[in-house]
């Protein structure tokens, strides 16, 4: 054996006892966040939403979940094993809020905000992880109210009408900015160990979403899928993105994935953080 297959082995054993410390020492938490409803107002069933969790293997430490009834919440608890969940009609007696989160932590203490429209409104969490109390919030905006529907549910492109929503949405004050506001006003500017995800009802450089960014990292930025259309339900080849998930700076995004399958009208949308 020559000198220079001597280093080659040396070097690709010292690369193998890297990645194992490294693997070993680091810790990681998985997040993720699917509205789980539809425009139909047919709502998938929970063997449905089952499904595609375990075909995807996206059993995420955290789930949050949107416009999911409390029963199919309890259903995904057991049948995925999580120990802890909270669902916003525990939290509040108005049954039109369909908010939840499942954890394989335990969760500390958990509250919910309601913004000041029909069925928006955010789940606070404090969960610990390893000793240390993360900040969780399971977040679902407003949505835009003034768009046109086909009777299955999908959004018409209608340009003109389209173009004046997007510019309200980009340049002026909306009631999504307001409820950024409410929320950060609740969870902090910026917040430590915190992770903000959900469905935010707006597009990416939207006046709200700027606003979060100011104070919170897009854990998409600069990834694979950082301009993959998480909403399917709209007659156009471009899907918009409007399910985040937002982090505070010490928590490092090491993987995201949007998860391009979805009996509803939203996809699954998860994040690996190295904390």
């Amino acid at each position: 054996m020559n000198i220079y297959k001597i280093f080659c082995y040396f070097f690709l054993i010292l690369i193998f006892y890297t990645s194992l410390t490294y693997a070993s020492s680091s810790d990681t938490i998985s997040i993720t966040t699917w509205n789980t409803g539809d425009s139909s107002g047919i709502m998938p069933s929970a063997k449905q939403l089952f499904h595609i969790l375990k075909n995807n293997k996206i059993f995420s430490d955290i789930i949050l979940f949107q416009e999911i009834p409390l029963e199919t919440l309890i259903y995904l608890k057991h049948k995925g094993g999580y120990n802890y969940s909270i669902h916003s009609s525990e939290l509040l007696a108005k049954k039109k809020y369909k908010t939840g989160i499942l954890s394989r932590f335990k969760i500390q203490n958990s509250s919910f905000i309601q913004f000041k429209e029909r069925t928006s409104g955010a789940i606070l969490a404090k969960i610990e992880i390893n000793k240390t109390t993360f900040n969780i919030a399971c977040t679902h905006f407003d949505y835009i109210r003034h768009k046109s529907r086909t009777k299955l549910g999908y959004v018409k492109v209608l340009f003109k009408k389209n173009i004046k929503i997007l510019f309200n949405e980009i340049f002026k004050k909306t009631v999504r900015l307001d409820e950024a506001k409410i929320l950060l006003n609740h969870i902090g500017r910026p917040g430590k160990n915190t992770i903000i995800a959900g469905d935010f009802n707006t597009i990416e450089i939207s006046s709200a979403i700027r606003y979060l960014l100011k104070f919170y990292d897009d854990a998409f930025f600069m990834k694979k899928d950082m301009f993959t259309g998480t909403y399917k339900k709209i007659n156009s080849f471009i899907k918009p993105k409007i399910d985040f998930i937002f982090h505070s700076k010490e928590l490092i995004p090491i993987f995201t994935k949007v998860i391009q399958e979805t009996p509803g009208d939203h996809y699954p949308v998860m994040a690996i953080f190295k904390i």
